[in-house]
């Protein structure tokens, strides 16, 4: 029954003025959900082959500074004894 009368709206729609939402409402009903979900996953397939062209240059990448725990407690002793006029 639900066949038959997809496509007998979709023909009395398409020969009336219709609203925006009528429209979408048409080419909704005509969307075959295996097809769809077929172009999907190729585009998906497509999108992960292409590769990224970065637009922003970031330069060179520094190397991070090596803290060991003996030079982080000397640097923090520094600080604190630096500081120590504003402790209470």
């Amino acid at each position: 029954m639900a066949l038959i009368v997809i496509p007998l709206y979709t023909a009395i729609a398409s020969a009336t003025g219709q609203t925006p939402g009528e429209k979408i409402r048409e080419q909704v009903l005509q969307i075959d959900p295996e097809e769809a979900y077929a172009t999907l996953r190729r585009q998906r397939a497509t999108q992960r082959l292409d590769t990224v062209t970065p637009n922003v240059d970031l330069g060179a990448v520094k190397k991070r500074a090596c803290i060991t725990t003996p030079h982080f407690l000397g640097a923090a002793l520094k600080v604190i004894l630096d500081n120590k006029e504003y402790c209470h």
